[in-house]
């Protein structure tokens, strides 16, 4: 079998892919292939295929139905450290498919700061010729205005005080962006609503203001006698600032975690760390500018408290939605009987038909409304 040769494109694709760790079947064509629906799904299949495979596809099912990611293998980290000539940080584990609902909302605000380059490069194709351009453009690696991490086996590990001893405590963020020239590093926190905001004891260590006592005493707990540091100092010399963001979805949970915050603050007068709470349009508004790219003002939504703005639906009734929704199982149903029949021959199954996923969120939301 003749060996894949790989293109820049290629290159750059296993690059971004290695600092994200893993991206959405969505994240792939922001970022690789505009306008060319065929294109990524022949791409990625080669890059899946065979012994040296470089990519390794995870199906994972999240409130608006199955979704698809890919993530590195050893092969393909091999040929993104060629590419960078550097040595990456190879994780330990892949990301399970019970995660990446969380991972994919955190990855969102990375593609978010390399897609605007792409972004402003379609925006000033010509109309005759865009089809053939769009191949050619695409994200790049590379971007001195700011630095990404996905923590992963990289563990922020501390001590604490409790009564006469020193107990053992570990931080460890999604993920932190550094942005050099405003001396800022931001963990990032990816707050899906899994866990509980406010902590209902002290065992609750993922609740959202156990997250911010623990980010607060890592800033300022002095890490020895003999450095008279913070443990955030001695882990991170350079001076930049910390700073904690909490990624949400929407603006109703944003108010939620908010108010949560607001109160922690209010108790807090003196926190060293700063806190704040973002959708990822409203982080971006902020961070692109930061990083050199001008992007419109994004205006937060506001919600009344305790309750979020009900969006505007077409007049339908709920026959009309059920039958809809009826319509749509009965479609997902045959198209899992296919995707059954092939794994059972042993060949690979075909990929849902694009959009499912958008068209499931479209139904749960009118099922709320209608």
């Amino acid at each position: 079998m003749r060996a894949l040769r790989l293109g820049e494109r290629d290159y750059q694709l296993l690059a971004v892919l290695a600092e994200a760790r893993c991206l959405s079947a969505e994240q792939m064509r922001r970022l690789f292939f505009r306008g060319h629906e065929k294109v990524v799904q022949r791409r990625l299949r080669k890059l899946c295929a065979g012994e040296r495979a470089l990519l390794k596809r995870v199906e994972w099912h999240d409130r608006t139905g199955v979704k698809f990611a890919w993530s590195l293998t050893a092969a393909g980290y091999v040929e993104a450290e060629r590419f960078l000539e550097t040595e990456l940080d190879v994780p330990r584990d892949d990301i399970g498919a019970e995660y990446l609902d969380h991972h994919v909302l955190l990855t969102d605000l990375l593609v978010g700061l390399l897609a605007a380059p792409v972004d402003a490069a379609v925006a000033k194709l010509g109309a005759s010729h865009k089809r053939r351009e769009l191949g050619r453009i695409y994200a790049r690696a590379s971007h001195p205005s700011f630095r990404w991490c996905v923590v992963g086996d990289r563990d922020l590990p501390w001590k604490q005080p409790v009564g006469a001893k020193l107990e053992a405590r570990l931080l460890r963020p999604d993920a932190f962006l550094e942005l050099p020239a405003s001396r800022r590093r931001v963990f990032v926190e990816s707050e899906v609503g899994t866990h509980t905001i406010v902590a209902a004891s002290a065992s609750k260590t993922g609740a959202t203001t156990a997250k911010m006592e623990r980010y607060e005493a890592f800033c300022t707990l002095v890490s020895g006698p003999a450095t008279r540091r913070s443990w955030y100092a001695e882990r991170f010399p350079d001076g930049m600032k910390p700073e904690v963001l909490f990624l949400v979805r929407s603006a109703v949970r944003q108010a939620s975690v908010q108010r949560a915050v607001d109160a922690w603050k209010r108790a807090h007068p003196t926190a060293v760390c700063s806190f704040r709470v973002a959708t990822v349009e409203v982080a971006l508004a902020e961070f692109l500018p930061a990083i050199g790219v001008a992007v419109p003002e994004v205006e937060p939504k506001t919600v009344p408290p305790g309750a979020g703005a009900a969006p505007s639906f077409a007049a339908l009734t709920a026959a009309d939605v059920k039958a809809l929704a009826r319509y749509f199982a009965s479609s997902q149903s045959d198209f899992k009987a296919r995707r059954d029949r092939a794994r059972a021959a042993g060949s690979s199954p075909p990929d849902y038909p694009a959009g499912t996923g958008d068209v499931h969120a479209l139904l749960e939301r009118l099922r709320h409304h209608a």
